[in-house]
C-alpha cells in the first residue's frame, strides 16, 4: 500500500484499525471491533455528546482517554484513534455519487472547478469531497447534518470555510478498494494497525 497523503510535517498521529465485514451482524461486529481497538474497560465508559459524537469517560485510572472516530460502510469497518479529535469516514472507492448531489456537497469554488471536469471524473471528484467533508464533519461533532457546501477541501490537505480559515487538516488514503479520510486539527499521520 502506499503512504497516505499528509500534508505538510504531522503534528499527531492517528491510529487507524479496520477490519472487514463478512458474514457478522454489524452491531456485533462494531462491538467486538471496538473492543478489539480501544480496550474493553474503554469501551463500558463509551457515550455520545448531545450532537451524537462519540466519546469516552474518563477514569481515574485513565484521565485522558483517547479521542476516535468509527465509520462503516458496505463491507468495511473502520476506527480512528487519537491525542485529538478526530473524524474518519470511508467509502468503496468505485461508490458512484449522483451527479445530483453536486450543489449539497461543492462549495462555489469546487462547483466551478466540477464544472470543467471531464465526466468519467466527476462521480470520483464528488466522492473524496464527500468522504473528506463528512471527516471534518465529524471531527467536529456537526455530523453529516453540517453544511458541506459551506467547506472548501483544498488541493494541500485542508477544509476550510468561505474566507478561507483552515478548519481540519485531513490525511487520505486509499485501503482494500475503499477510499479514507482523517480529519486533525493539525495535520496528522495515519498508521494503520
Amino acid at each position: 500500500m502506499s503512504e497516505p497523503s499528509v500534508m505538510g510535517s504531522a503534528a499527531h498521529t492517528a491510529l487507524l484499525y479496520w477490519r472487514a465485514l463478512a458474514g457478522t451482524p454489524e452491531r456485533q461486529a462494531r462491538d467486538l471491533f471496538l473492543q478489539s481497538a480501544l480496550g474493553e474497560a474503554r469501551c463500558s465508559r463509551i457515550r455520545c455528546a448531545p450532537n451524537g459524537k462519540p466519546y469516552i469517560l474518563p477514569a481515574e485510572e485513565d484521565p485522558c482517554p483517547p479521542h476516535f472516530s468509527l465509520t462503516h460502510t458496505r463491507g468495511l469497518l473502520a476506527c480512528a484513534v487519537a491525542d485529538v479529535p478526530v473524524g474518519l469516514d470511508a467509502e468503496a472507492a468505485d461508490r458512484a455519487v449522483s451527479p445530483l448531489l453536486a450543489r449539497r456537497i461543492l462549495s462555489e469554488p469546487e462547483q466551478a472547478a466540477y464544472a470543467v471536469l471531464p465526466g468519467e471524473q466527476r462521480s470520483g471528484f464528488l466522492l473524496l469531497s464527500w468522504v473528506v467533508k463528512e471527516a471534518h464533519l465529524k471531527r467536529t461533532g456537526e455530523g453529516v447534518s453540517g453544511n458541506m457546501a459551506r467547506l472548501t477541501a483544498t488541493a494541500d490537505g485542508r477544509i476550510v470555510d468561505g474566507a478561507g480559515n483552515t478548519l481540519s487538516h485531513l490525511a487520505v488514503d486509499r485501503l482494500a478498494g475503499y477510499l479514507v479520510a482523517v480529519a486533525c486539527e493539525a495535520p496528522v499521520a495515519l498508521r494503520w494497525r
